[in-house]
């Protein structure tokens, strides 16, 4: 497995595309990963993505953290596949030591009817992330909540 070019969020050495830590790119090399709403971004993960596609949009979220700058996610995992979500969970696992420190907070798209028991989850710390973190039914929702956590550039 190749070295995680995000572990250390503080890092000066250039990257492997040899652009420098924070060189502006364009980071939504993948149309899940949405920064539209930036500081906070929005990962939809539906029915598309799958397979080689994970790649692309980890690799995409990747890109993301590269910019060094503090932000948000809202993943919407209401339509997607199961292995999809396990990625995306292993992805953040993997760069635990970047997220604690750019993400202050992140929010879970979940489908209507399970919602009540992932926060009930959430609550009972089931779920742990080195950030807070929520769940809601709809990405308009989870952006709102989101971008309330995000601390004002300095």
């Amino acid at each position: 497995m190749a070295e995680d070019p995000t572990s250390d969020p503080t890092a000066d050495a250039a990257d492997p595309d040899g652009q420098p830590d924070g060189a502006a790119t364009d980071p939504a090399t993948d149309p899940a990963v949405d920064t539209a709403r930036w500081p906070v971004v929005v990962v939809v993960i539906d029915e598309s993505v799958e397979g080689e596609r994970i790649d692309a949009v980890t690799a995409a979220l990747d890109d993301v953290l590269r910019r060094r700058e503090r932000i948000g996610f809202v993943f919407d995992y209401a339509r997607g596949p199961m292995e999809a979500q396990q990625r995306i969970s292993m992805w953040l696992a993997e760069r635990v030591d970047a997220l604690r420190v750019l993400v202050p907070a992140a929010v879970t798209v979940v489908a209507p009817e399970r919602l009540d028991h992932i926060r009930s989850m959430i609550d009972t710390g089931v779920f742990t992330m080195p950030f807070e973190t929520w769940a809601t039914a709809t990405v308009d929702d989870g952006v709102a909540w989101v971008a309330e956590r995000i601390p004002p550039p300095t």
